[in-house]
């Protein structure tokens, strides 16, 4: 009993400074609202899950209705650059690349008159561990069009875009996996960073 009292003050700690680390985020940027999961990598056990703007349970008077949900559960959002990893497994799955094969990384690339660039100066060319490493969007859109749209697409769902997580949470959203339309050249490249 004692041990189990234990890890819940601790996880009750770890949601305090979660929320408390949202507002003060909130405040910083001028946000409207934020959201964060914590959780054991090893596992996948959620260790603290926290939405701002929040309420007391005790006293809703004067709150919002915005702030009864959490966030991180009912609201959908492009996953951004953490999609990147996704689309680089894949090709390191399907043998495509290893980490060491290295692909050109120009500062941009325009496909169908949308211009994709990185963020800052980075080589002319890169292995595919640096461009992990350095979030490369140029370098990403290289590996996912060796890839191709379709065994992108596959692994975007083996990995469960678009699929409810199975959490045990009322309102929970599936998010949308779209297809890879054929016609629609720029799908795959934004995917394939997250957009």
């Amino acid at each position: 009993r004692t041990a189990r009292v234990v890890r819940f003050r601790r996880a009750a700690e770890r949601v305090v400074d979660v929320a408390e680390a949202l507002r003060a985020g909130v405040e910083r940027t001028g946000a409207s609202a934020a959201m964060a999961v914590v959780y054991e990598v090893a596992t996948g056990d959620i260790l603290a899950m926290a939405s701002y703007p929040t309420f007391d349970p005790g006293d809703r008077s004067g709150v919002h209705t915005d702030a009864f949900r959490n966030r991180a559960v009912t609201d959908t959002f492009e996953p951004g650059s953490t999609l990147k990893v996704v689309t680089v497994a894949a090709a390191l799955e399907e043998g495509i690349v290893i980490p060491e094969t290295v692909l050109p990384t120009p500062p941009e690339i325009e496909i169908d008159d949308k211009v994709y660039r990185d963020v800052g100066t980075l080589p002319a060319e890169m292995s595919v561990a640096d461009i992990v490493a350095y979030s490369s969007n140029v370098g990403t859109i290289g590996i996912q069009a060796l890839l191709g749209n379709e065994l992108h697409h596959q692994y975007l769902s083996a990995f469960g875009l678009g699929q409810p997580t199975g959490i045990d949470f009322p309102g929970e959203r599936s998010g949308t996996l779209w297809p890879l339309a054929e016609g629609y050249v720029t799908s795959g490249p934004s995917s394939a960073i997250g957009y």
